[in-house]
């Protein structure tokens, strides 16, 4: 009888166990790109600028959805999906992966933004980007990587959808493959404790190149103090230059 019940109640704990690891439900239709609806994944939408010569080209890739611009190194593009079954102030667990290859500043060409929509409009247009690129090479290239783009955001008061936008911009010869989204209900993130700090530092007799090394030392500074936020002045390339705003100028990107 006593081994019985243990049994019983081991049967109990494992089936409890896998019930609670059983993920949430995904509510990005086709996350990984598979089938395609004229110019798009099917589910999912193209954004591009008006002026054709600064888009992007969309295209399928082989485990995902490809983009990029071999002859326009400026340009932009990407994808959107309008997201049902949205609750207000529920969190959101939201990540993005994929692969970039041939690419010099992999880190500025890359972005997830969510905005959360109440009857179809934007609650704040600004929506919420989304952490990342977190960026891994591939092999011993310096110019192939993997990326994921993870976090935790609160839908806003009100709202009842959402948008999700997986843009590329200025690629420069780069090549981006979208492998996979998600957006899924998840329990809200424990309040903390927000370390907020301010650098302030007037270099003399500086050059523009000086003073970038001076404040990026001041911003480790901070990192080994713990700050999440780092208030920094304006104008760094040109306080304690003695030259004037026109000289500093520099082209963007």
């Amino acid at each position: 009888m006593t081994f019985s019940l243990v049994g019983f109640l081991v049967a109990v704990a494992l089936a409890s166990n896998a019930e609670g690891n059983t993920p949430t439900t995904n509510l990005v239709v086709n996350p990984t790109f598979s089938g395609w609806s004229d110019s798009a994944p099917s589910g999912w939408t193209v954004w591009q600028p008006l002026i054709s010569e600064a888009a992007c080209t969309i295209r399928p890739a082989k485990d995902g959805v490809l983009i990029d611009a071999p002859d326009r190194p400026f340009a932009v593009g990407g994808l959107q999906q309008t997201i049902s079954g949205i609750e207000a102030s529920q969190s959101y667990a939201v990540e993005a992966t994929g692969q970039i290859s041939d690419a010099d500043h992999p880190w500025q060409m890359l972005l997830v933004r969510v905005t959360f929509t109440r009857q179809g409009r934007a609650v704040h247009p600004a929506g919420w980007l989304i952490a990342g690129p977190e960026l891994r090479r591939q092999g011993e290239s310096t110019k192939d990587w993997t990326f994921r783009f993870s976090d935790t955001v609160v839908a806003d008061e009100g709202a009842d959808g959402a948008e999700v936008t997986l843009a590329v911009k200025w690629p420069q010869g780069a090549k981006v493959v979208w492998q996979s989204v998600a957006i899924r209900p998840t329990d809200p993130l424990p309040p903390r404790k927000v370390k907020v700090g301010t650098v302030y530092l007037r270099p003399r007799n500086s050059t523009p190149e000086k003073n970038l090394d001076l404040f990026c030392a001041k911003l480790d500074e901070a990192g080994q103090l713990g700050l999440d936020i780092v208030c920094l002045g304006e104008a760094i390339t040109l306080v304690g230059t003695n030259k004037t705003a026109a000289e500093v100028l520099e082209p963007i990107p």
